[in-house]
């Protein structure tokens, strides 16, 4: 499903250059689940970025389900991302909208506008990460555990074939690790989704 070869990416910082990737390789079979492990400035966010298209490498590509996303046209990226979820490190809700209402975007994004839909999807969703009933609140009376969930479920709104989290349990206690630890190898076992955390 997910394919990397030779990935290198520099970074200017001030006047030397940092090497962020240096030749990374390695490929992940479909309903896979894959934890990339590294200290703090490792390179593990360049990774997944990389993984999404948002970052092009110096050298090296990244194919997904056979096709390359490095270095293609934002029109083939838009393609390809379609399949793909992300959950940011910080769970990147908008404070301005409900849950369900973030829960939604990517739906509306995508052109789906049908009111009946969307909360049907909205419900599963919030439903697969226990959360069902919360569409009203807002992101600034949830917990952090809770900003974790609202952002997967974001993440798997959309039926993607692969779901890339970046640092889902950063900030948490170990009980709530524990938990989103858990619903993680659960949605990717439960609906054979392609995983890299």
């Amino acid at each position: 499903m997910i394919s990397v070869k030779n990935l290198t990416r520099n970074f200017s910082s001030g006047e030397a250059e940092v090497k962020a990737l240096k030749g990374v390789s390695f490929d992940v079979g479909k309903g896979e689940l894959m934890a990339l492990i590294g200290g703090s400035g490792a390179g593990k966010s360049v990774i997944l970025k990389h993984l999404d298209g948002l970052m092009d490498p110096l050298d090296g590509y990244v194919e997904i389900d056979g096709r390359r996303i490095s270095g293609a046209p934002e029109k083939i990226k838009k393609q390809i991302r379609s399949n793909i979820g992300f959950m940011f490190q910080q769970g990147a809700l908008f404070d301005s909208l409900s849950v369900g209402e973030n829960v939604a975007f990517p739906l509306r994004e995508a052109g789906i506008r049908d009111e009946n839909e969307l909360d049907t999807r909205i419900s599963a969703a919030l439903d697969s990460v226990g959360l069902l009933g919360q569409q009203e609140k807002m992101p600034a009376s949830l917990s952090g555990g809770m900003i974790k969930r609202v952002a997967v479920a974001r993440a798997i709104i959309t039926t993607p074939e692969c779901l890339l989290y970046d640092e889902p349990t950063a900030g948490l206690d170990p009980i709530v690790t524990d938990s989103i630890s858990f619903l993680i190898r659960q949605i990717c076992k439960d609906k054979g989704i392609t995983t890299v955390i």
